[in-house]
């Protein structure tokens, strides 16, 4: 909504850029890092409040602290926005928000699943950390969201994803929202293809 806001009143400023990635790193790096390290201690350590952490091994003082991994890449995405030349409509890597939104929703649509009650499920967590941290980072093209016009021609991509998500939001509720970042890691994926082949 920054923006949506700073584009409609033309109000653009050097300082302006760096305060909304300082935000960004708060909203989507720092906030879902700790809802899933608050996540994967209690997922891993039952009575996790009184637990005491000097106590656990190796590996799960990793697994636990792992999340901030997301943080780490979200602070390097946004520094390398911030200093890119390029003009080229689209992201280069996932959005932050986009990551921070899939682990939010996977941890409400998970979290009171029977399988958390098994430590080894927590590890499927740090594959999903790691791999969503490159994305992060990757020169991967992903089309933008923000719309220029309301018309199907140019924006047939956000309408297509627009689409998907309603369906999966209805039918899989707070499950649907994860899914559909994955669809927009795919369909993007696709895009990039069907341009090669061009």
């Amino acid at each position: 909504m920054d923006g949506l806001v700073a584009r409609m009143l033309k109000a653009y400023s050097a300082i302006g850029k760096e305060l909304d990635s300082l935000a960004d790193i708060v909203s989507f790096g720092f906030a879902p890092a700790l809802m899933l390290h608050i996540y994967l201690k209690k997922l891993l350590l039952q009575n996790y409040l009184t637990a005491d952490i000097l106590y656990i091994s190796l590996p799960e003082m990793f697994l636990i602290f792992s999340p901030f991994l997301l943080l780490i890449f979200s602070a390097i995405r946004l520094a390398r926005f911030n200093i890119r030349s390029s003009t080229h409509e689209g992201f280069s890597g996932l959005p932050t928000p986009a990551c921070a939104i899939f682990f939010a929703s996977a941890i409400l649509s998970f979290g009171t699943s029977w399988f958390n009650e098994i430590s080894i499920y927590a590890w499927h967590w740090v594959i999903l950390i790691i791999v969503f941290a490159f994305l992060m980072i990757m020169p991967f093209r992903m089309f933008s969201l923000k719309f220029r016009h309301w018309r199907w021609k140019g924006n047939e991509n956000r309408y297509i994803i627009i689409g998907i998500s309603a369906i999966l939001l209805v039918t899989l509720q707070s499950l649907g929202i994860s899914l559909a970042i994955i669809a927009y890691i795919f369909l993007s994926g696709l895009i990039n293809v069907l341009d090669i082949n061009q």
